[in-house]
């Protein structure tokens, strides 16, 4: 492997096609990905212009069971952030495409440079003195480590392949990306959120920040599966075919995986509005949602989103808590509003990323 290709390049390929040479963008392949590029680059943000003062205060008169279920959210959020920059750093060698290495290479620093550094700057607020005891008690807890083993196991095999076919641990990773970011994470977000709506935690604000940006993620994600699924000249076409029995278990799975983090989140007790049962419901309206977005049937009886109203102010929803979806995407208006160069928009909502994913 080059880390430089000097030759001329025929085969412009997402992945596995001819070595990168210079990064030029005159004649993108897949214009999206600079889209998201630009985007990603546009909401660089920093979690200290939020300040969490008042939540020091506010966390302290938490009960048992509330702050059993903020403590094992967060330490969740913070260990997966961890692997996933590192996971999109070893797909990102097999990269073959110069708009898509951007958009990767900028993914990958959001998740360690930006969302990492927002839950140490939560912990801090919330305990200082205590910061390093809890970053220590993480991966002691055999709950959070389960749950990050489908993740961890799909990176480790392409981190190192060995003899196995190099194109299906390719397309694993992306699958599991797209459901760790698209699913795992949107069932942590909403612990959060409900933290700041019904106890009016600032550090919300900062979840809001990392799941605006996991909108261009999953976006990211969507994209690159449904270029390999739709282009045969990429050479996966065939595979995920084949493969569609394996990524819907895939979804199921991460599925079951989250309904048994719920059973241990609400161990000690119910939160009011939040709890195992709509947890688990959430998860699974999430699931079709992404399902379908990948064109595959829902996979759940469940009609709409659970939660209720509460919510509606972190995500972008409807009064009776479904998605609210444009037709218009952004990469194809000219005036993009909220998009503003390193500023914070608490506005924004999934409804700015709707066009992104379809």
């Amino acid at each position: 492997m080059n880390i430089f290709n000097t030759k001329p390049r025929q085969k412009n390929l997402l992945f596995l096609g001819d070595e990168l040479g210079i990064q030029r963008y005159d004649k993108p392949k897949y214009p999206i990905f600079l889209e998201l590029y630009r985007q990603q680059m546009q909401f660089i943000w920093m979690p200290e212009r939020i300040s969490l003062i008042e939540d020091r205060a506010k966390y302290r008169n938490l009960n048992e069971t509330e702050k059993f279920i903020f403590d094992s959210n967060l330490r969740w959020q913070t260990a997966c952030d961890s692997l996933l920059m590192r996971g999109l750093d070893t797909l990102k060698t097999y990269v073959t495409n110069e708009e898509l290495e951007s958009s990767l290479a900028i993914h990958s620093c959001v998740e360690t440079c930006i969302h990492s550094f927002s839950y140490t700057h939560i912990l801090k607020s919330l305990m200082e003195k205590n910061m390093s005891q809890f970053f220590d008690s993480i991966l002691e807890d055999v709950n959070i480590t389960d749950r990050l083993s489908e993740i961890i196991n799909a990176y480790n095999a392409l981190f190192d392949p060995k003899e196995q076919d190099v194109k299906k641990l390719i397309l694993d990773t992306i699958v599991q990306n797209y459901i760790t970011e698209g699913i795992m994470f949107y069932n942590s977000f909403v612990t959060s959120f409900y933290f700041g709506s019904k106890f009016g935690f600032k550090s919300a604000d900062i979840v809001k920040e990392v799941a605006r940006d996991e909108n261009l993620h999953v976006a990211n994600f969507a994209n690159i599966f449904k270029i390999l699924r739709d282009n045969e000249e990429e050479g996966f076409s065939e595979l995920i075919k084949e493969s569609e029995p394996k990524i819907l278990e895939a979804f199921r799975l991460a599925v079951e995986t989250d309904k048994k983090w719920f059973k241990y989140l609400f161990s000690k007790g119910d939160l009011i509005g939040l709890n195992e049962e709509t947890s688990s419901g959430y998860a699974e309206w999430i699931t079709n949602n992404r399902l379908a977005t990948l064109g595959y049937k829902k996979m759940f009886p469940i009609k709409k989103n659970p939660l209720g109203s509460w919510i509606n102010s972190y995500f972008g929803m409807d009064g009776d808590g479904n998605e609210v979806k444009t037709q218009v995407a952004p990469q194809e208006s000219n005036t993009i509003t909220s998009y503003k160069l390193n500023s914070i928009d608490n506005d924004v909502t999934e409804d700015d990323f709707a066009g992104l994913l379809d």
